[in-house]
Formats: structure tokens, C-alpha cells, sequence
């Protein structure tokens, strides 16, 4: 990354934004005199301005209408172990429970990808482990869309209907999968156009006006509510 940042100063740019592929940790290199720059998706602890998806309150906004409308066996099936949405999203998905004296039961979080190789033998065994519960979920969140897709056809071809026996909600509100999946997902936004707008925005105060270290900006996703999650 020094390379091309070099390579931007010298060619007089006045500012950066540096975008992460997911929302994670990163640290810049040392530049003398770096022009002022946002980063997005992203963060570092030195306190570079940055927009970040909040995806405790997106998974929060999103068990907490599965709750209202009526579940209570609410499964989680995670992304990988160890990345930020993960610890994230948990913290959200756990705090609706407990808003709503639901009591936390772990064997109904499992993890779907042990690593970013998307691996369609743990999330079958994550499902199956649900699915075999003395008492087992009537819906599943599920990381991302992508997941939802294939945790649609596991079901299926156990002979199980969605949403009719179990509920399935995604994440990343995708819409080429999430409008054009039977039924429709359930999914949670991440609200990447509203991201680059601010961050946009942040790096031209910032331009302006340089500043000291400066909180992240959170940016909240909307829960688009489909045909997937079943009113009980």
C-alpha cells in the first residue's frame, strides 16, 4: 500500500480514501506529510477518520423484528470466528435476546465458514447440529446472503420448506440474491452507498479543516423484511 500512496502524493492528490474489501483492523505505513485521508470499511488504531458498517446494531435491528414477530428459538450461523462483523453482529444478536428476556442458549450459534473458504461441509454440520436440538430453531440467521442461498437448499433437500418449518434471514441485503430467492430473504443492509457519501463528505471537512484523532463514524443498515421470516 506505500507504493501507491506514494505514488499519489506525488501526484498532488489532496486527499484519500482507502476502502477495505471487508470491515476489518488495518495499519497504514509510515509517510512523511500524507495528505489527509478516510478510510472505509476499515479502521486503525492511530484514529485515521473512518466509516464503518455498525454491524451490532444491524444484527441487533434484525433479531429484534424476528423477535417481534413472534420467534423465540432464534439460531445463528456465523461468518468466520475472529473477524470484526463476527464479534460484532454476536454482541447485536445477543443484546435483542437479552432486551427481550430471552435467555442465550449457545448451541443455537454455530459457525458456517471456520475460515474464508466457504465451506459447504461446516455449514451442512452447523445445520444439521441445529436441526437435531431437543428443541430446534424456528428461524436461521444466517452471516451473509450467500450463506442463506445455500442453507435454503440444505433444507430443502431435507424436505423442509422455508418459511413454513423454519425461517431463514440473511445478511448484506444483497438484492440479486435476496429479491430473487423463493420466497424472498429477509435480510439487513450493508449500507455501502451511504458509507462512500459520508466518507466522501468526512475527507473533504477533513481537507479543510485538519483535525486531531477523531471517533469512527457508524453507519446503521436497514432491515428489509421479506417473505423468508414467518409471522408466528
Amino acid at each position: 500500500m506505500e507504493p501507491l500512496i506514494r505514488t499519489f502524493m506525488e501526484h498532488r492528490a489532496e486527499g484519500i480514501l482507502y476502502v477495505a474489501g471487508f470491515h476489518q483492523e488495518v495499519l497504514l505505513p509510515e509517510v512523511l506529510n500524507r495528505c489527509p485521508m478516510v478510510l472505509v470499511n476499515c479502521f486503525d488504531l492511530a484514529g485515521t477518520p473512518s466509516v464503518l458498517p455498525d454491524d451490532e446494531a444491524g444484527q441487533y435491528g434484525l433479531v429484534r423484528r424476528i423477535i417481534q414477530s413472534g420467534h423465540k428459538r432464534i439460531a445463528y450461523v456465523t461468518l468466520q470466528p475472529g473477524v470484526e462483523a463476527t464479534r460484532l453482529r454476536l454482541a447485536g444478536y445477543r443484546r435483542a435476546l437479552a432486551d427481550a428476556d430471552i435467555v442465550f442458549d449457545p448451541d443455537l450459534v454455530q459457525t458456517g465458514y471456520p475460515d474464508f473458504s466457504n465451506d459447504s461441509g461446516s455449514l451442512i454440520s452447523a445445520i444439521l447440529k441445529l436441526l437435531s436440538l431437543p428443541l430446534p430453531p424456528t428461524v436461521i440467521c444466517c452471516g451473509n446472503d450467500e450463506m442463506a442461498v445455500r442453507v435454503y437448499g440444505i433444507l430443502r433437500t431435507r424436505g423442509m420448506r422455508v418459511p413454513e418449518q423454519v425461517s431463514v434471514a440473511g445478511y448484506d441485503n444483497h438484492s440479486a440474491i435476496a429479491e430473487t430467492l423463493f420466497p424472498p430473504l429477509t435480510s439487513t443492509e450493508l449500507p455501502y452507498l451511504r458509507m462512500g457519501a459520508m466518507a466522501a463528505d468526512l475527507l473533504f471537512q477533513y481537507i479543510e479543516h485538519p483535525a486531531g484523532t477523531v471517533r469512527p463514524v457508524k453507519v446503521v443498515g436497514e432491515t428489509i423484511w421479506r417473505q423468508s421470516v414467518m409471522n408466528k
